[in-house]
C-alpha cells in the first residue's frame, strides 16, 4: 500500500477512535443521573432528552386568554428548567396533518387522549395523567386548568435537569381547587358552556348556557344511573324543575326553556321530610297575618318592617321575616300566641328569610338572645343568603352572618338552603319556591333586594304570592318566566310599596292586597310620599277587592278567605 494512503488511513482511525470516544463520553453524561428504573423505554417519557425534545403543548383551537396563558407559563417553566423550548401549537388536524405522538394536551382537546380523562375528572377538579406517549392536563373550568399546570409545572422544577426531563409512564396528579361541585354528574353535551358558582353555605352550582331541553331531560333521566334518586320532576311556566338525591347530596335541576341555560345546584343531604310532610291532624282553620311594624323612632324616621305569619291546619306556624328589633319582637311572639292552638311550646314548621336586610331578619336575632327563644321550636329554616363576597361587592352587607350564626344556636332545626321548584309541605300548607338569586347567576349581582325570595303558599286553595323584597329586576324576571303562572289570590306588595313592576301585579292579578308598609308612607302624610299612587302600586291596588295597610296593626284572614265584590279597592287601614 501507497505510504501516504497508509498515513492517511491511520489518521481516519485515530480521528474516529477520538469522535467515538466523545460521543460516548457525552452520553454517558446525560444519563449520568439517569436512575436506572428510568431507563427502560416502557416506564419512562423522555419529554427533554440530550437537550432536545419532540414534545410539543397543545391547546384548544377556541382556548380562551387564560388557557393560553397558562400554557404559555408551563412552556417557560420547561425552557428555564431544560434549556429547551418546546413547541406550541392548538389542536387543528387537517387532510394532510396528523397528530403528534408526543404532546402535552393542555385543556378540553379534540385528542382522544384528553377526552378519555376528561371523562373521568370530577368538576372542580383536575388530572395529570400519562396516556401513552402523551401528557395530559385537564379540567372543566378555565381556573382549576390553571392550577393543574402549575402543579406539573411545580414537578419540572422539581424532577427537571438541564438537558433532561422525564416523566413515569404510571405519573398522575390530581386535586380541586372549588369544592362541592365535584359531586354533580357530567353534562355531557356538545357546544355548551359550563362555569362553576359559589352559592354560600355549602352550596354551589354547575350553570349550563347554550343546552337544549332534550339534553337536559335525558341528563336529569341519567342521574339515576349516577346514584341518585329521582324526588319530583315538575314544569311551572317556562322552567322545568328536577330534584334528585342520594345518601350524600341533594341535587336541584333547572332549565330556562326560553334562555336554553340549565343550573344544577348540590346541597349536602339534610332531612327532607318538610318536603313530603303532607300526613296531619287537623285541630284549626288555617290562616295568614299581616302583622303591621310601623313605627317612628328617635330620629323621626318612620320605620317599617316586614312580618308574615300562617297557621297552617296542624297548628304549627310559618313566619316570613319577622321584622327588627325588640318592637317587632314583642308583637310577632303576642301575635303567635293568640294563634296558638296546641298544648307546649309553639312550633315553627318553617322560618324563612326572604333576604339578609335587618328589617326582615333583625327581630329574628333579637328574639335568639331573648327567653322567648326557650319558648318556641323551629324546626326548619329556609333561606337563600348570597356570598360575602357578592354582599361586600354591592357595599351592603347585610346581617347574613348574624343571621347564619343565630339559626346554629336551634341545634334541633334544619336549615335548608331554598331552590325554585322546592314545594314544601306543612299542615296542610303548601309553598312552592319561585325565585331565588341563583336562578340569575352568573349575573352580576345589583342590589340586596335582588337576592329576595319570591315564593307563593297555598291553603285550603287560597293562595297568597309572597314578592318579599323583590327588586325591579327580579319582578321582571317572574314576569318572563312565567307569565300567568303567577295567578294568585293574594299578593304581598314588594319592598312595603317602594318599587314594583305593574306588569307583575298584572300577572298575579290578587283580589286581595297584603302592603306591609306603613299607613303614613301610604297616604303621603307628614311630607313622606304617597306611594299608593306610584304607578305599579296603582295597578295592583285597581286589580283588588280588598286592601290591608299593615301599620302598626295586624290583621288575620281565616283561609279561603273570599274578598266581597267592590267598585273600588277597600282600604283598611286601622283608622
Amino acid at each position: 500500500m501507497n505510504r501516504k494512503y497508509k498515513a492517511a488511513g491511520w489518521l481516519l482511525l485515530v480521528a474516529a477512535v477520538l469522535l467515538l470516544h466523545g460521543l460516548i463520553g457525552r452520553t454517558e453524561a446525560w444519563a449520568a443521573d439517569t436512575p436506572a428504573s428510568e431507563t427502560a423505554a416502557a416506564e419512562t417519557l423522555m419529554v427533554v432528552s440530550g437537550g432536545k425534545s419532540s414534545y410539543v403543548i397543545v391547546t384548544p383551537k377556541a382556548a380562551s386568554e387564560e388557557v393560553e396563558s397558562a400554557a404559555q407559563e408551563l412552556r417557560d417553566a420547561i425552557r428555564k428548567k431544560t434549556g429547551v423550548s418546546l413547541k406550541r401549537k392548538n389542536d387543528l388536524l387537517t387532510i394532510t396533518s396528523k397528530a403528534s405522538e408526543t404532546e402535552i394536551l393542555i385543556g378540553n382537546t379534540n385528542r382522544e387522549e384528553s377526552k378519555a380523562v376528561m371523562q373521568d375528572v370530577p368538576y372542580g377538579e383536575y388530572a395529570i395523567r400519562v396516556v401513552g406517549k402523551k401528557v395530559v392536563i385537564a379540567a372543566w373550568d378555565e381556573t382549576t386548568l390553571q392550577k393543574a399546570c402549575e402543579v406539573f409545572a411545580e414537578y419540572v422544577q422539581e424532577k427537571g435537569k438541564f438537558g433532561r426531563l422525564t416523566l413515569a409512564s404510571d405519573y398522575t396528579a390530581s386535586g380541586d381547587t372549588f369544592k362541592g361541585v365535584g359531586a354533580i354528574p357530567h353534562y355531557e353535551d356538545k357546544g355548551i358552556t359550563t362555569q362553576y358558582i359559589d352559592l354560600a353555605d355549602g352550596s354551589c352550582m354547575l350553570y349550563v348556557a347554550n343546552t337544549s331541553r332534550g339534553d337536559f331531560v335525558k341528563y336529569v333521566e341519567g342521574l339515576s344511573d349516577a346514584g341518585f334518586t329521582e324526588f319530583s320532576f315538575r314544569q311551572a311556566g317556562k322552567m322545568l324543575y328536577a330534584i334528585y338525591n342520594n345518601e350524600e347530596t341533594i341535587l336541584h335541576a333547572s332549565f330556562n326553556t326560553t334562555t336554553r341555560e340549565a343550573r344544577i345546584a348540590a346541597d349536602k343531604a339534610y332531612d327532607m321530610t318538610i318536603f313530603t310532610d303532607t300526613e296531619y291532624e287537623k285541630v284549626c282553620e288555617p290562616t295568614v297575618s299581616l302583622v303591621g311594624q310601623e313605627v317612628e323612632v328617635s330620629t323621626g324616621w318612620i320605620y317599617n318592617a316586614m312580618c308574615l305569619v300562617f297557621r297552617a291546619e296542624d297548628g304549627r306556624f310559618i313566619i316570613v321575616d319577622g321584622g327588627y328589633g325588640l318592637f317587632s319582637v314583642n308583637k310577632l311572639y303576642k301575635t303567635l300566641r293568640s294563634l296558638h292552638v296546641n298544648d307546649g311550646k309553639i312550633t315553627i314548621a318553617a322560618w324563612i328569610m326572604t333576604h339578609a336586610h335587618s328589617d326582615h331578619t333583625g327581630a329574628f336575632q333579637t328574639l335568639s338572645n331573648t327567653t322567648m327563644k326557650k319558648r318556641i321550636v323551629v324546626e326548619n329554616f329556609i333561606h337563600h343568603f348570597s356570598t360575602d363576597a357578592q354582599h361586600e361587592a354591592i357595599g351592603s352587607a347585610g346581617t347574613s352572618q348574624k343571621t347564619r350564626t343565630a339559626m346554629k344556636g336551634y341545634r334541633d332545626a334544619n336549615i335548608i338552603k331554598a331552590h325554585s321548584g322546592q314545594v314544601i309541605q306543612a299542615g296542610g300548607m303548601e309553598i312552592e319556591m319561585l325565585f331565588t338569586y341563583a336562578d340569575m347567576e352568573p349575573a352580576v349581582l345589583d342590589e340586596m333586594n335582588t337576592t329576595s325570595l319570591v315564593f307563593r303558599v297555598t291553603a285550603r286553595d287560597n293562595s297568597i304570592m309572597v314578592l318579599g323584597d323583590a327588586s325591579n329586576r327580579s319582578l321582571n324576571y317572574l314576569c318572563n318566566i312565567y307569565g300567568d303562572y303567577l295567578k294568585s289570590d293574594m299578593v304581598q306588595i314588594a319592598h312595603h310599596g317602594y318599587n314594583g313592576v305593574a306588569k307583575a301585579y298584572e300577572w298575579i292579578d290578587a283580589d286581595v292586597v297584603l302592603w306591609p308598609g306603613g299607613v303614613r308612607q301610604f297616604y303621603g302624610r307628614e311630607g313622606l310620599y304617597r306611594i299608593k299612587d306610584w304607578k305599579f302600586n296603582k295597578k295592583a291596588l285597581d286589580l283588588a277587592e280588598e286592601a290591608y295597610i299593615a301599620g302598626d296593626d295586624v290583621y288575620t284572614l281565616i283561609l279561603p278567605h273570599t274578598p266581597e265584590d267592590n267598585d273600588t279597592v277597600k282600604i283598611y287601614d286601622g283608622e
